[in-house]
């Protein structure tokens, strides 16, 4: 699977870029020497396409949308930790992860809830 890319000096801030098209051209000068080497793209739809968008537009490479869900952390369920996809793919940033002391159960019930919630909305509304 891929990796996760951060600047520590941005944890814990809000409204560090404008808009988010601000967001992938700062994101894309940080993969800067991933320019055209068959990199692939993959949005989270919603919020992050449009910064996808522009690091895919940045670096002259290929853009996708994959569907995951947050892991959510247990201090704040606005900020995350890593993904998973709707077959239990799972990325997590490791140092972020160390840095917070989560436990393995913490990150075990996050995958747990981030799961049920992505087969819950896979499903649909219920009518």
């Amino acid at each position: 699977m891929g990796s996760i890319q951060g600047d520590r000096r941005l944890r814990g801030k809000r409204s560090v870029f404008n808009d988010r098209k601000g967001a992938g051209k700062a994101l894309a000068m940080m993969l800067e020497g991933h320019r055209g080497k068959g990199v692939l793209v993959m949005a989270i739809p919603s919020g992050g396409l449009p910064v996808a968008a522009e690091v895919a537009r940045c670096l002259d490479v290929d853009l996708d949308i994959i569907v995951v869900r947050k892991l959510q952390t247990p201090m704040n369920p606005e900020a995350g930790f890593g993904a998973i996809s709707l077959n239990g793919d799972t990325i997590l940033n490791h140092e972020l992860v160390s840095d917070m002391v989560l436990t393995d159960e913490q990150v075990e019930r996050a995958k747990e809830n981030a799961s049920r919630e992505g087969r819950s909305r896979e499903r649909g509304p219920t009518v």
